[in-house]
């Protein structure tokens, strides 16, 4: 099925940060699938890259989830009912060009996560990794554009990151192509941060660390 049009609303600040709490501890709060019950801390803000900006998510409760990385109906959580998973712990990504991005996401021991190794030793597992018009889904137009990495398990304390890199145009002519990166830490977004790539960028969007 073709993935729906996305839609990013843009927050041109100075700087660059997330929630506001000093320490943030949560517990799950997802609705699609059972979230592991243990609390999970966030230490300070999550905080992102120079050219990044703060996503002021414009949403309305009881909306329908448009599967953009925003929690478009105000629960707290990234694009439920889209049919990738959650935990305590997730990141996900989309863009809004035709073009093949890829996520990277880092934990604090330095293992990745992405799409050339899906799972890591820290319970970290990507279940959808989009391909743009690198691929076709099952109506012969472009697939997926979006990714998505979540933790089963309560992930390791430390600092992780998240980095994204501009792999192709896919025979487009995509160009500078805007991407959203949101991060949920128990079941509750704690950020949503936009950042435009060139073909063949990577850049890191956002840290944030657990204890």
């Amino acid at each position: 099925m073709r993935a729906p049009a996305l839609s990013f609303v843009l927050a041109l600040v100075a700087a660059c940060g997330g929630r506001q709490d000093d320490a943030l501890t949560t517990t799950p709060e997802q609705t699609d699938q059972e979230v592991e019950e243990v609390p999970v801390e966030l230490v300070g803000e999550p905080t992102c890259a120079e050219g990044a900006t703060v996503v002021q998510v414009q949403c309305e409760d009881g909306a329908a989830e448009q599967c953009n990385a925003l929690d478009d109906d105000c629960d707290g959580a990234i694009d439920e009912g889209c049919g990738y998973e959650t935990g305590p712990v997730q990141v996900t990504v989309a863009w809004n060009s035709d073009a093949d991005l890829d996520a990277y996401v880092v934990d604090p021991g330095e293992e990745t996560v992405s799409f050339q190794r899906r799972e890591g030793a820290s319970g970290a597992r990507m279940d959808q990794a989009g391909r743009g018009a690198c691929a076709e889904d099952e109506d012969g137009g472009p697939a997926s554009r979006v990714e998505n990495v979540f933790w089963s398990q309560r992930p390791p304390a430390g600092e992780y990151r998240v980095e994204l890199h501009y792999l192709f145009e896919c025979d487009t002519e995509a160009g500078p192509t805007t991407a959203t990166v949101s991060v949920a830490v128990g079941g509750r977004t704690v950020g949503s941060y936009n950042l435009t790539l060139t073909p063949t960028n990577r850049e890191t969007v956002v840290r944030f660390e657990l204890r």
